[in-house]
């Protein structure tokens, strides 16, 4: 799935499908934010994630976590959508990129 300048992980994609509609404006904003400026979007990560970055939407629980790229009119590849809870988006993205 591409979407004006992101690129996404089939994973990513199904992540976003599951979010309900008021999750799914605000999430919006976050990627608008990555479109805008993926290397000072949000937050970069530490660790074998370093590659990555995240966007923090806490009052929903959510992060977007995401690696900008420099692949022509794609910026930036959406990893995970997912809980703020347990890292589990953390260990989902190291999944996802194979880490």
């Amino acid at each position: 799935m591409t979407n004006s300048g992101l690129a996404w992980l089939k994973e990513a994609v199904s992540d976003y499908k599951k979010l309900d509609g008021s999750q799914k404006v605000q999430v919006d904003k976050g990627l608008e934010k990555i479109k805008n400026d993926p290397y000072n979007a949000g937050k970069p990560l530490a660790g074998n994630l370093i590659t990555l970055r995240e966007i923090k939407m806490k009052r929903l629980g959510l992060r977007i976590i995401f690696m900008p790229t420099d692949e022509g009119p794609i910026v930036a590849e959406i990893i995970v959508i997912g809980k703020r809870s347990d890292d589990l988006a953390f260990k989902q993205a190291a999944r996802r990129i194979n880490f």
